[in-house]
């Protein structure tokens, strides 16, 4: 088999890592590779969504209006 050089490069990296880590990153790389196996497909009009969404993300508040909104709530 033969693999990129980046990919190389990954499994290089990886290896340093304790087992449990290596274990984990091998098991997320194996999902991804299923998921190129996959029937599951969104449509163009999900995709449009998805682009839309991506295009403009929400407003979220900052983290001092999540306090005071706390605040306010505990008394």
């Amino acid at each position: 088999m033969v693999m990129t050089k980046l990919l190389n490069k990954a499994f290089e990296t990886i290896s340093s890592l304790p087992q449990a880590r290596q274990d984990e990153v091998a098991q997320m790389l194996i999902d991804l590779a299923q998921q190129e196996h996959s029937g599951l497909t969104l449509s163009e009009e999900q995709m449009a969504e998805v682009r839309h969404r991506m295009s403009s993300p929400a407003d979220y508040a900052s983290d001092a209006e999540v306090e005071a909104f706390f605040r306010r709530m505990a008394g």
